[in-house]
């Protein structure tokens, strides 16, 4: 079920953005989507706490990843924690509730799938043998043909995987890629949240994704292997 709700998210907006260049507008994700926000990665944030002039687009692309990308990575566990951070109005969210291995794997969903999702919206497939082994459908670091495997990750996104930990350790270190980026983003994922709420004039039931069996076993197992790192 997850890999088909983020496809569903990504799907949503990025055909909100093919309505808005068909309209000659700009589009929200940009076509490098996983080049962009990996660009610099979590520094957004001047000396003065607030957004920079000159990375606020960049800085939107971080919080639709956090809503879209992070917050799906061990579900269950993070939603709880999460909560309890803003119970105790605690404002650098994704540090208390996502480990750096949690962020350094939702980078890895992203750009392992984006092309195979966008493709997805752009040139829709129901054949197996397309989405198995299409060209348009590929994904960067895993394969659906290599038959059984304990860890379905090529050896490379390991690898990668494994830098992004080390790299975001050290991010979340320093106040303006850490503290002061998270605290930047709860208040303006907060803000979003009340002005859909006042909007909502009736219940809506939502729908949440859960996590487990393959997914899970790969999050443990690549966890295991980081832990000597």
């Amino acid at each position: 079920m997850w890999k088909f709700w983020k496809l569903t998210l990504f799907q949503a907006q990025y055909r909100k953005d093919e309505e808005a260049r068909a309209e000659g507008k700009d589009g929200f994700l940009p076509e490098n989507l996983g080049d962009r926000l990996l660009e610099d990665f979590r520094n957004y944030i001047g000396a003065d706490g607030a957004v920079r002039g000159d990375r606020k687009e960049d800085y939107e692309l971080y919080v639709w990843f956090v809503e879209n990308i992070l917050s799906s990575v061990n579900y269950e566990v993070t939603l709880r924690k999460c909560k309890e951070a803003r119970l105790r109005n605690q404002r650098d969210i994704v540090s208390r509730a996502y480990k750096p291995s949690d962020e350094a794997f939702a980078i890895m969903l992203l750009v392992n799938y984006e092309k195979r999702w966008r493709n997805l919206v752009l040139h829709p497939t129901k054949s197996r043998s397309a989405l198995n082994s299409g060209e348009l459908y590929a994904t960067k670091y895993t394969s659906s043909m290599r038959g059984y495997s304990k860890l379905s990750w090529k050896q490379e996104g390991i690898e990668e995987f494994n830098r992004w930990i080390r790299d975001i350790v050290e991010l979340r270190k320093e106040a303006k890629t850490g503290r002061l980026l998270e605290e930047c983003v709860e208040r303006t994922i907060s803000g979003r949240r009340k002005s859909r709420v006042k909007r909502r004039d009736h219940e809506v039931i939502q729908v949440l994704p859960t996590m487990g069996g393959d997914l899970m076993r790969e999050l443990e197992d690549l966890d295991q292997m980081t832990a000597s790192v």
